[in-house]
């Protein structure tokens, strides 16, 4: 049989994939070590009691005649949909422009369905690794990329590019980077799209990290973005539903092809052929979490801060530049000129027994940065902090 010739295309291995794989081999080749591991973006707080006593209760219910729950509607619960809309959007956002699914990455790849080859993707540089492999794999005739360097605060400067994409990735606050889009900034690039009839996808995963109201943590704060973007929201990281896999896309009823043609229709059709809706107990319990939320009673999104606040301290205590971490749970470090010429991954896990993913891996412009993820349990948060305090510098068994 054939294969997808788009495949040829891409890296051997995922990014992150080839992160565990290195770990795995370190811990086995040092097992005196106790290694903290802050290179992925795998959470640790658990979901709160209630929520885990409501799912549990909701799929109880499934071997009785009245609490079973077959199909649901392929754009998803009406309940659910209603209350992403007044959680996370200030009822500005239609229920019916809301589509539930079953996360993110998700989404990405049934977007490749509506976008369709031959497409001019732009992503930011360095930039979350997924968008580029599903832009490959769903053949893209083109990737090119938007430096985000040191020296414009990370700012995708989409009108220094040569030709005019026909879909733009962002995601803010930005992985890896932490920083995070202003009003101005996302204005800008608003109107660049509507000028030049541009698709932005946008990836609000993280946008509930965002502390400062002045900052916007959605693309359709922006006047006009209802003509020209896709949203792409998640539960999994301030919910804990990593696993349990939840998350939403806001595609606007305005939004048209240049046809005139309604994308949210060619949605639609994408939804109800490749999906059948997100478990339907998974969205009960998406209903429960939104009940009572606010960013203060919400634990986990409190306590991811607090190791982000704990790691960026530490960091800059030891002389290393740090970006992001403070609307975001991840940090962005510049690695001193005298690192130049070591591999980041090895150089933290041999000197401080901590893992890291290098920014190399997020693209060219990650060359001589690391990321740092906050998502890591408190207790080893600390001992990490702990030995960038103290420099400890560990000795492989036997080597006394």
């Amino acid at each position: 049989m054939l294969s997808n010739p788009y495949f040829k295309k891409l890296k051997p291995s995922y990014l992150f994939k080839e992160i565990s794989e290195k770990l795995c081999m370190f811990k086995n080749n040092n097992p005196a070590r106790t290694v903290v591991d802050l290179s992925l973006g795998n959470t640790t707080y658990p979901i709160e009691k209630e929520l885990s006593e409501h799912l549990a209760s909701v799929a109880y219910k499934q071997s009785s005649k009245n609490g079973y729950l077959g199909y649901g509607p392929e754009n998803g619960s009406a309940t659910l949909r209603s209350k992403v809309a007044k959680t996370f959007y200030r009822s500005t956002i239609s229920p019916d422009d809301i589509f539930i699914s079953d996360g993110i990455k998700c989404d990405l790849g049934r977007l490749q369905s509506l976008l369709g080859p031959g497409r001019i993707v732009a992503l930011q540089d360095p930039v979350y690794p997924a968008y580029r492999d599903v832009s490959i794999i769903g053949g893209a005739a083109e990737v090119i990329s938007v430096p985000c360097r040191e020296e414009n605060d990370f700012f995708p400067d989409i009108r220094s590019l040569s030709r005019i994409p026909d879909v733009l990735f962002l995601c803010s606050p930005n992985n890896p980077t932490g920083t995070v889009l202003n009003r101005k900034q996302l204005t800008s690039i608003v109107n660049y799209a509507l000028e030049n009839e541009v698709l932005i996808v946008f990836d609000t995963a993280y946008s509930l990290f965002i502390a400062d109201e002045s900052l916007p943590k959605s693309i359709f704060e922006i006047p006009g973005a209802e003509k020209c973007a896709i949203e792409f929201g998640s539960f999994s990281k301030t919910f804990g539903f990593t696993g349990l896999r939840l998350g939403w896309s806001v595609v606007p009823s305005q939004l048209q092809y240049s046809d005139g043609a309604f994308v949210q229709h060619h949605w639609r059709r994408v939804v109800s052929t490749l999906f059948n809706g997100a478990s339907s107990v998974i969205q009960e319990a998406g209903i429960k979490a939104l009940e009572a939320y606010s960013p203060q009673n919400n634990a986990a999104l409190q306590y991811y801060k607090t190791n982000a606040n704990l790691l960026k301290d530490a960091l800059l205590s030891v002389g290393f530049s740090v970006f992001g971490g403070d609307h975001s749970p991840y940090l962005w470090v510049k690695l001193p000129k005298e690192l130049a010429s070591v591999d980041p991954f090895d150089f933290f896990l041999e000197e401080y027994g901590v893992a890291v993913t290098p920014g190399v891996g997020f693209g060219s412009e990650g060359e001589g940065f690391v990321r740092f993820s906050s998502f890591g349990d408190r207790s080893e948060v600390e001992l990490a902090c702990q030995r960038f305090a103290s420099r400890e510098i560990f000795v492989p068994s036997g080597a006394l």
